[in-house]
Parts: C-alpha cells; sequence; structure tokens
C-alpha cells in the first residue's frame, strides 16, 4: 500500500520542490493493537521504515502535522494498547467484553471454553409451575436469568405470578439483566460470589422459606448455606 512506491514518490515531491525536511509519518496497522509508526523527513524516512520493518497495511502523511503526532498519538494511549487478551467465555456471551477490548485498543483472541445448552425437561415445568410458591428467586448469572425466564415464558406463565418472591442477583450484569425483565432486585451482595449471598441472607429472616436457585446443572451447590 503506502511504502510500494513511496521512495520514488518522494523523490517526485522533492524534485518539485517540497523540503526534504518536510515531516513525514508511516503508519503500520493503523488503530490495531499491534499499530507502529515511524516519524522521520521525506530524505530518510524510506531507511528508517526499512529499519523499523514497516509494511503493508500501512499509510503516509505528509506535512507539518506530523508535528503534533506526541500531543496526537490518542490510539497508542488507550489502556489495553499493545496487548492480546484470550476470552474463554462462551461465544454467545463474549461479544460485549471482545467489543470493549478492541475499544481500549486491544486485540482479543476468543477461545470459548465452555457451552451454553438449555436443558428443558418434565422436572424443570413442574418447578416452573410452582414458581410462585417461592419466597426468594436467586439468580447466579445472566445465562440463568435468561433461560429461567424463556422457559417460564414458554410455559404460557404470567411474570406477575412472581410479584410476591423477592430476587436475589449475584453480579451486577445478572441484576441489570433482570431489570430489562420489568422485575425488581431486592438484594446484590457486595462480592460477587455465592458465599457472599449466603452471608447476607444470614441476616435475614429466611428461615422456614423457599428459595429457587435456577442454575447450570455443573454449578457450584452452595444450598447448604440456607440452611
Amino acid at each position: 500500500m503506502g511504502t510500494k512506491n513511496l521512495r520514488k514518490n518522494l523523490n517526485k515531491l522533492i524534485s518539485n520542490g517540497m523540503s526534504a525536511q518536510t515531516p513525514i509519518a508511516a503508519i503500520q496497522w493503523g488503530t490495531y493493537y499491534k499499530q507502529k509508526t515511524v516519524m522521520g523527513n521525506l530524505k530518510n524516512i524510506c531507511s528508517k521504515i526499512k529499519e523499523n520493518n514497516i509494511k503493508s497495511p500501512s499509510i503516509i502523511i505528509i506535512g507539518d502535522v506530523c508535528k503534533y503526532r506526541t500531543n496526537l498519538k490518542w490510539f497508542e494511549k488507550k489502556p489495553l494498547f499493545g496487548k492480546k487478551i484470550v476470552v474463554t467465555r462462551a461465544r454467545k456471551n463474549s461479544s460485549s467484553l471482545v467489543e470493549k477490548i478492541y475499544e481500549n485498543g486491544g486485540e482479543a483472541i476468543e477461545i470459548p471454553t465452555i457451552e451454553i445448552k438449555s436443558i428443558k425437561n418434565k422436572k424443570n415445568n413442574i418447578i416452573l409451575e410452582k414458581s410462585e410458591q417461592y419466597d426468594w428467586l436467586v439468580f447466579t448469572s445472566v445465562n440463568g436469568v435468561e433461560e429461567f425466564f424463556e422457559q417460564y415464558l414458554e410455559l404460557k406463565k404470567d411474570l406477575r405470578c412472581l410479584g410476591n418472591a423477592s430476587i436475589a442477583a449475584i453480579g451486577s450484569e445478572t441484576a441489570r439483566s433482570i431489570l430489562k425483565k420489568g422485575l425488581k432486585v431486592d438484594l446484590v451482595p457486595k462480592k460477587f460470589i455465592a458465599e457472599s449471598l449466603i452471608q447476607e441472607f444470614k441476616d435475614r429472616k429466611i428461615k422456614n422459606k423457599k428459595i429457587l436457585v435456577p442454575r447450570a446443572s455443573n454449578a457450584k451447590n452452595f444450598n447448604r448455606g440456607f440452611k
């Protein structure tokens, strides 16, 4: 791209009257985590490009505007610039995190180590049919929220039936997901872990209360903490 015919083009500029000391910048992989910038002038930029192994894709900027690079190198000032970050979330949940990584100058490498699969069976249906009998609904993840309400509505249940239950959520994202369903969250533990929620429940009167915890089949079991 910008470097292929650079020497020939610069010689033409100089021969047509442009000063050999005119500032010039070569930028490779602009606005990517691996962006590389080399500064020079019309006379020495080609040798600097070679020394720094600048190749395509790259662009060339010529003129006094290059003098402002020190103050205007906005992309290189991003907190994750130059960093590669592996994202192990399930692919369906990773998009927002990946987007934030790129927005902050990093590169996201998606390597999902888990897969979210829906479990629909008679046992779950029976529990959902009686969900209005529970005093507390405890959601430990966004996935749990989405799966619960998807199956709940598939059974033609009315969300108003949950009105008598208090709702707890582990994590701000989980709480936000519940709020999007039009329901208020009554309790979010200070620490986003199950043990913290159990500790806060100990300060509440939950003896003989019915608590429903929609979660993954292989998730950590913390039911003992409610006893």
